[in-house]
């Protein structure tokens, strides 16, 4: 059976890239539904460009909301090599869109090289970063060679000047790029949001008195300063740590 597809002739004014599987588990899915369901209600639809993989469909088309959902499925085993090739994907699902193009939101330098490069661009990027790849592959990728980290790094700042305007979640991250040398008033902090849910009863096999952690398991996150903090509470006898992250308990290990 034939997917349906967007009409022709509809008009393409905002997309969304990420190098990232969507929808998934992880909370950066999450974040890219919410950030592209605010921009394309604000432009009448738009087309979301994402990794894809397993059962998930390559294209989808919404038409309740004008939105179309194009998933990059290639196995490249090679890292750098997935992610040029996905940069090439992302040019060519950009290029039927250039003239109606208003707003083009990428969320990682694979996605915002081709976007900030097209030639004679018309429309805005928004550059989100909610980290950089040529720090955090250090810590998931120990064997990188530095020159592989220092080109990626040099991807970073030649789309980040290109960019219109940046968006980050934190502080630090604002910081880390002023430093980078972004001017600070193309910088804009968006702090993440969260649904907060209904009062829930206190779980059964909950401590007396605890403390909580919510959050990844990356070692960028700080988890082994926390470990160490807790570790000088000793003397407060009856308080415990909790750390909730949804990750397989082998990895959690």
């Amino acid at each position: 059976m034939t997917a349906p597809r967007a009409p022709r002739w509809r008009e393409v004014r905002a997309a969304y890239f990420a190098f990232d599987r969507f929808p998934s588990s992880k909370g950066s899915a999450v974040h890219i539904g919410q950030m592209a369901a605010a921009l394309f209600e604000e432009f009448g639809g738009g087309l979301l460009g994402v990794l894809g993989g397993g059962a998930l469909p390559r294209y989808q088309w919404e038409p309740d909301r004008g939105v179309e959902i194009a998933r990059f499925g290639e196995r490249i085993p090679n890292l750098i090599d997935r992610a040029e090739a996905y940069s090439a994907w992302v040019a060519a699902h950009l290029a039927p869109h250039a003239a109606t193009l208003r707003v083009c939101h990428v969320r990682d330098p694979w996605s915002a090289l081709p976007v900030v490069t097209a030639p004679g661009r018309r429309y805005r990027v928004v550059y989100e970063v909610n980290g950089l790849p040529s720090i955090e592959l250090a810590h998931t990728w120990p064997s990188a060679p530095p020159a592989t980290l220092a080109r990626i790094a040099g991807l970073e700042d030649r789309c980040l000047e290109r960019a219109d305007a940046v968006v980050v979640p934190s502080g630090v991250i604002a910081s880390a790029l002023a430093r980078r040398g972004v001017p600070e008033d193309r910088i804009h902090l968006v702090p993440n949001g969260a649904d907060v849910p209904p009062e829930t009863p206190r779980p059964h096999d909950a401590p007396e008195r605890y403390v909580v952690y919510v959050g990844a398991l990356q070692p960028w996150q700080g988890l082994d300063v926390l470990l160490r903090a807790f570790a000088r509470l000793a003397d407060l006898t009856g308080l415990r740590l909790v750390i909730c992250s949804s990750v397989p308990e082998r990895r959690a290990r």
